[in-house]
């Protein structure tokens, strides 16, 4: 998620629909999308510092080898 997609005032659930397709089940819930839509909305532009607290149990990030290809497929359409 980018500050250009809050700025376009992409709607939630548009935005984790789009990350859906980029992480597939590997993708933060749609509260979490919600709370990054509030920090950046409430930053200064380009400001925002958008991460989640590690958790016991839980990977540091999320990647697979299809995540760059979905990525790039969706840049190109937009």
């Amino acid at each position: 998620m980018t500050d250009y997609a809050v700025a376009k005032r992409t709607s939630v659930i548009h935005i984790y629909k789009s990350l859906c397709n980029v992480c597939g089940s590997a993708a933060v819930d749609t509260s979490t999308v919600g709370r990054w839509v509030k920090r950046v909305t409430a930053s200064e532009t380009g400001k925002a510092k958008l991460h989640d607290q590690p958790r016991s149990g839980r990977t540091l990030f999320a990647a697979s080898p299809e995540m760059p290809q979905g990525a790039d497929a969706i840049v190109h359409v937009d």
